[in-house]
């Protein structure tokens, strides 16, 4: 019995725990244990109630209890032992059906925990979603004595849970964060608040706690929202969908996609727990699944077998584009090969065929597109005279015909194949904005797979700090340009590789740039960077016109979620201001790393211009301004952008400081080669024991 109690509130699939309390009913029943079985009814209609919408999930009456007709009888009876379990379920579902003054109503009428009963789960559940109700309450209560008397009631519940942690940590970890969480939600310490619930999230995820996980996610995305953080709010409340979804908990997905139907507008007609966000571009509205880049992100992440992650890439572009065939070509040495080719029902055909090889699709129609180096959309092929001529689309009878270019640092590194022979129009010009996110973050995966490859394979790059090296200049720019600008970009790797990273984008109408520093050294702070370069570059291809701001706060709830998969307790963070670049000389820019020095060609001064706002990785910072902040360079303007390592370095064991400072104005009329050359100059007189980074960026006429 008290295994039922316990099993359905940590168990990962309700449906499951459903089957096993039932035939559990089956046994007790056989045996006459008349207390018993009434307890684990109860239980089987706590679960059916989770997992069926009703009218009130909150009133226990189903097939297998009727509240109505047994609590007389249980108070008749004086039946403590049912009534309690009665009373505990209601005060649990009253909560997370967000009835709280009703919950918190129930408490008086509980029977009174003996202390022979205070180390059983019932006492345990009762603590918990006690202190979670009255911290709910806690900010609508009226008069001091109300607020006093709900914060003992929290703090002693908290009091308790330590003590428990202390006993059984995996038992208890996850419920003690979340009172933790409110706690300091409820006394405005912000920080403190996201500190704990992102504490409960991974504590409940290790330990396969899926309404605990789902209820930290929960939690959070109310704090967001209340601090008018919509799409980070969005963001939780759909990952705390998706957790009650499989959880088997249809009940409370139903009741969120009801109550906050302003944090994901496009759901409430769906099944499935998704989320959109929208983005404004110059064609109009696209709609991105967010949840779908962070699950294929995963997915990309944990796989480090080239083959297995080319046919993981197809098959999840296929599924989001709803086409029949796919054929993923790959770039390599001056020649395209056909890598996958998946059709319905079978699983990649992985292979390595060289393109003029492989007959079997419409080689003119892809030829073409690799000449256009852009998406093509066909939306019949059986209509369109020029293709008529082309052997596989006539034998083949093939109707829709959707081509993606895959890039990498703006250039093509291979091309997706597509088509859906059941009608004209399959495909359509939103599929091609997710379609384009989900190429990029897989071009940066194949990149790192290559390199982990060519280590193995390559005696001299047997070291991880070879790997690292490999991993942070493969990832740097090859050809930077603006428009309207000059640039140069300067890096160079220490010892003992840390994770500095910049990156230049001028294909994209505004143009960026880029600059970062990981924490710490050695390939954990590559894959960071590697982490970040991807995210950053498949935000601002997606829509390059976007806030810095918005950039950086959307790509921290990603670079956050996989630091904290990937490396648990260890601190790591990212320092990073990302600059959006306009023709005209406007420069608006976002997030803290170092000052940026700017030589103005009229006084043949340099400026400097302080920066604030996120780091990545850290989840919020405090007193951070999240605002974009702009200056404009004029023509014979130079900026200066680096990473400390340039400042830091020693001259005679003294740091230089501000003498990079001091280069930029002595040589900042000279050409911008002449600027580098000095500054190179500078480093290679001084002991460096960091990274060391630096972009110059010059406004020319335009």
């Amino acid at each position: 019995m008290v295994m039922n109690l316990h099993l359905w509130q940590i168990h990962s699939s309700l449906p499951i725990v459903r089957e096993y309390i039932r035939q559990n009913i089956q046994n007790i029943h056989a045996l006459g244990q008349k207390s018993q079985e009434i307890v684990s009814r109860l239980c089987l209609q706590l679960v059916d109630n989770l997992m069926h919408p009703s009218e009130d999930p909150t009133l226990l009456e189903g097939e297998w209890y009727q509240e109505s007709i047994q609590r007389p009888r249980h108070e008749k009876e004086h039946d403590f032992f049912a009534l309690r379990y009665l009373i505990l379920y209601k005060i649990i579902l009253s909560y997370l059906f967000e009835k709280y003054e009703i919950a918190y109503r129930l408490i008086p009428s509980l029977p009174h925990f003996e202390p022979s009963t205070r180390s059983t789960p019932p006492y345990f559940l009762f603590q918990l979603f006690g202190g979670l109700t009255v911290a709910r309450l806690f900010s609508d209560a009226v008069g001091s004595h109300k607020k006093q008397e709900f914060r003992r009631f929290l703090k002693g519940a908290i009091k308790n849970y330590t003590q428990w942690y202390k006993l059984c940590e995996q038992n208890f970890s996850a419920g003690l964060y979340l009172l933790k969480a409110e706690w300091a939600r409820i006394n405005k310490k912000n920080w403190q608040a996201l500190h704990y619930y992102g504490k409960a999230i991974e504590s409940a995820h290790t330990h396969n706690y899926r309404l605990y996980e789902a209820l930290g996610f929960e939690l959070r995305g109310k704090f967001w929202e209340a601090q008018g953080e919509k799409l980070l709010a969005d963001q939780d409340m759909v990952q705390a969908l998706r957790l009650y979804k499989r959880w088997g908990a249809e009940s409370k997905v139903k009741f969120l996609l009801q109550s906050y139907p302003h944090l994901f507008p496009h759901l409430g007609q769906k099944d499935d727990a998704t989320t959109t966000v929208h983005t404004i571009t110059s064609t109009g509205t696209q709609t991105i699944d967010l949840l779908t880049i962070i699950k294929a992100s995963e997915a990309l992440i944990t796989t480090t077998e080239v083959n297995t992650l080319i046919g993981r890439i197809l098959t999840m572009v296929m599924e989001n584009a709803g086409a029949e065939k796919g054929i993923f070509l790959y770039e390599k040495e001056d020649s395209l090969l056909v890598r996958a080719v998946k059709t319905p029902g079978q699983e990649p055909q992985i292979l390595s065929l060289d393109f003029q090889e492989y007959t079997d699709m419409p080689q003119r129609v892809i030829q073409y597109a690799l000449q256009k180096d852009e998406e093509l959309l066909i939306e019949d092929a059986q209509e369109e005279k020029l293709l008529a001529t082309d052997p596989y689309i006539t034998r083949n009878l093939v109707r829709s015909i959707l081509i993606v270019p895959i890039y990498r640092t703006g250039q093509r590194v291979g091309v997706v194949y597509l088509e859906n022979n059941m009608g004209r129009g399959m495909f359509t010009t939103e599929s091609v904005g997710i379609l384009r996110i989900l190429l990029a973050q897989a071009s940066m995966a194949l990149q790192n797979i290559e390199l982990l490859d060519r280590i193995k394979d390559t005696a001299r790059l047997e070291t991880e700090m070879n790997l690292a090296k490999d991993l942070q200049t493969g990832l740097l720019p090859k050809h930077p340009s603006l428009p309207g600008y000059e640039v140069l970009g300067y890096m160079q790797t220490a010892s003992e590789v840390g994770g500095d990273y910049y990156d230049i984008i001028g294909e994209t109408k505004p143009g960026w740039v880029i600059i970062g520093d990981v924490s710490g050294h050695g390939f954990p702070s590559g894959q960071v960077m590697a982490m970040t370069q991807t995210a950053i570059q498949t935000l601002i291809r997606e829509d390059p016109s976007r806030l810095p701001s918005e950039l950086l706060r959307i790509a921290n709830q990603t670079i956050t979620y996989n630091i904290g998969n990937i490396f648990g307790e260890e601190f790591k963070y990212v320092t990073i201001t990302a600059l959006r670049v306009e023709e005209n000389g406007t420069i608006l820019h976002a997030g803290l790393h170092q000052d940026i020095w700017v030589y103005r060609a009229s006084t043949q001064e340099v400026e400097t211009i302080p920066t604030d706002g996120l780091w990545l990785g850290i989840e919020n910072l405090i007193g951070r301004s999240e605002e974009d902040k702009s200056f404009t360079l004029n023509e014979g303007d130079v900026m200066l952008l680096y990473t400390d390592g340039l400042t830091e370095a020693r001259e005679n064991g003294e740091l230089i400081n501000d003498k990079p400072k001091t280069i930029l104005q002595t040589y900042g009329s000279e050409p911008l080669p002449t600027i580098k050359e000095k500054l190179e100059k500078l480093i290679a007189q001084c002991e460096t024991r960091d990274d060391i980074t630096f972009v110059l960026v010059k406004k020319i006429s335009s």
